[in-house]
């Protein structure tokens, strides 16, 4: 039995399988997948070079388109300020630089009477006439009230909180107005900082009156009310 099974073993450790020659439709096949993948990377060459050209494109429309808004939105600002000055050959109001950029600074007894939060016939209309520039704008605005420090007396039990809330209310009336001559409501924001940002000291009467105001600034510009 032992020498059988090792003539067994030998003659199976001297057989060799026969190798076959790669079918010739395989071989076929394997060319066409390797033209097909280099067909691919082509077309993905050629599609990233679309890509960046679209890309370089893309900017350069945008910096047109950028351009031409600038050049309208200056326009609009020069009409504002146009109008600003014809307004203030009567006095009470400028148009000026502010911190977040430009604003139209009105004095109190323009639109408002004394420790009143109603405007004047006269206020009314001039907020009116200044409406259709700032709608060109495209811009979003933002109302201050602002007061001097002298304490609210008159009318304490009308405002319990003071210059604060005498200085929100006005501004809340002119926000009122410019809404209703056509700006839109998400592009008005109304803030009240009663004396606590004054524009000059407080210490003389001509002072405390530069210090009542309102301001509108224009504090985000093109596109808010489209």
């Amino acid at each position: 039995m032992k020498r059988a099974f090792l003539l067994v073993c030998v003659g199976l450790a001297s057989c060799q399988v026969p190798t076959q020659a790669p079918d010739a439709d395989f071989v076929a096949a394997l060319d066409d997948l390797k033209l097909y993948q280099a067909e691919l990377e082509d077309e993905n060459g050629r599609l990233q070079s679309q890509i960046v050209s679209l890309q370089v494109d893309l900017e350069m429309a945008r910096a047109d388109q950028a351009h031409a808004a600038t050049a309208d939105l200056e326009a609009a600002f020069r009409e504002l300020q146009n109008s600003v000055a014809g307004l203030a050959s009567s006095g009470g109001v400028e148009f000026v630089d502010g911190p977040d950029g430009p604003l139209i600074r009105i004095s109190d007894h323009v639109l408002f009477a004394s420790g009143s939060v109603k405007t004047s016939i006269n206020g009314e209309a001039l907020l009116r006439s200044l409406a259709p520039d700032l709608l060109t704008l495209g811009a979003a605005f933002r109302v201050e009230g602002h007061t001097d420090n002298v304490p609210v007396k008159a009318r304490a039990k009308q405002f319990p909180h003071g210059n604060l809330q005498l200085s929100a209310r006005r501004a809340v009336e002119v926000a009122a107005i410019l809404l209703a001559a056509g700006l839109p409501a998400e592009a008005l924001t109304v803030m009240g900082f009663g004396e606590h940002r004054p524009l000059v000291s407080n210490d003389t009467k001509e002072n405390r009156a530069r210090n009542r105001r309102v301001e509108i600034a224009v504090i985000q510009a093109g596109g808010a009310t489209q």
